[in-house]
């Protein structure tokens, strides 16, 4: 998929990994907004390589199910005493980030020593060799129900050494990209936390910014081409690119973009239906018909709707902005969905 602009996030992000690390950065925005691909362009092209040692993860592309996938994620094997066969045959799942002599991960993963020590002592080594360690993890909220033990979350664990890392010690950046806007909510409720990081809200493409992107003559479309797909799609460039796809085939504009709000229609009816709660249709209902109509719903102190932002959220629908304590439609297309539905 092609890059388009954000160059003001560019910046930003440039400017707040080029200081002393001092607090997580939380990249947080509706789902297919664009994070994954501007935190990769701005590491991938932007950032001086001499300069920086960039430790990736995208939590997405992992099955992750229990204490040792995790540490199996941090931590590759360095194997000493294997003949190339065996070490060949392992290697294949060998993904982790940190090396390890297989002996200390094995202590690790019997809880004889702390992985998050090892990993100071490898973040430390990195940067007494004149880099800046950056530690970037892509949808961590798949791992928020894991636990190191009975009743310890990994996850809290995990956010406190990253505490650690960036306000106390001052040793290595660290940016958390979720899609999950209400585990944003989690993470702004908790006190420490709160106050320990800096949130950045990645939102959908300015209309200025598609236009520029769809005249461009590879595409031929007309204006009136370009302002239909923004009345439809808005700034949702993964929908747009979606459609470019699909207008390879025989379909004309009309009939490709008819056949994307068909198939949300069908999810959303398939959720309001059969998967809701039928106590929570009515609020459902009442925040998606003033989403068709305002396009935000503000939080009202007598509302009680938690549990019904948080299934919205996971199914794309809904977008909660925790720090305005309002809700938007995830794109365009779901608030031209739910005018169709609840008008």
């Amino acid at each position: 998929m092609q890059f388009i602009n954000r160059e003001q996030e560019k910046k930003d992000l440039i400017a707040h990994l080029e200081t002393e690390p001092n607090a997580i950065l939380f990249l947080y925005g509706p789902k297919s907004c664009g994070k994954t691909s501007l935190i990769n362009n701005v590491i991938n092209n932007k950032l001086d390589k001499k300069k920086f040692d960039i430790k990736y993860i995208n939590f997405r592309n992992i099955l992750m199910t229990e204490y040792q996938d995790f540490i199996n994620v941090f931590f590759r094997d360095v194997f000493v005493e294997k003949n190339e066969r065996e070490i060949e045959e392992i290697r294949k799942y060998n993904l982790g980030i940190f090396s390890l002599d297989v002996s200390d991960k094995q202590k690790i993963l019997e809880k004889k020593l702390n992985p998050f020590e090892v990993m100071t002592k490898k973040l430390r080594n990195i940067a007494d060799s004149n880099l800046r360690p950056i530690i970037i993890i892509d949808e961590i909220q798949t791992i928020k129900d894991m636990l190191i033990s009975e009743n310890k979350s990994l996850i809290s664990e995990l956010f406190n050494y990253f505490v650690s890392l960036t306000k106390e010690m001052h040793l290595a950046h660290v940016v958390i990209l979720t899609s999950d806007s209400y585990f944003i909510e989690d993470i702004y409720s908790n006190a420490k936390l709160s106050k320990t990081s800096n949130f950045y809200l990645v939102n959908h493409l300015e209309k200025a910014e598609i236009i520029k992107w769809l005249s461009q003559k590879e595409y031929n479309f007309s204006q009136e081409d370009i302002d239909y797909i923004w009345e439809k799609f808005g700034g949702s460039a993964w929908e747009i690119w979606e459609l470019i796809k699909y207008l390879k085939s025989d379909l004309s504009l009309k009939e490709a973009i008819q056949k994307n709000i068909e198939e949300l229609q069908g999810k959303v009816w398939d959720f309001y239906d059969n998967k809701l709660d039928r106590d929570l249709r009515s609020d459902f209902k009442k925040v998606s018909s003033e989403l068709a109509d305002k396009g935000v719903y503000k939080i009202r102190d007598e509302d009680n709707l938690s549990s019904l932002i948080r299934e919205a959220v996971e199914k794309d629908f809904w977008f909660y902005n925790a720090s305005k304590r309002s809700i938007i439609p995830n794109s365009k297309s779901i608030q031209n969905v739910f005018k169709e539905i609840f008008k």
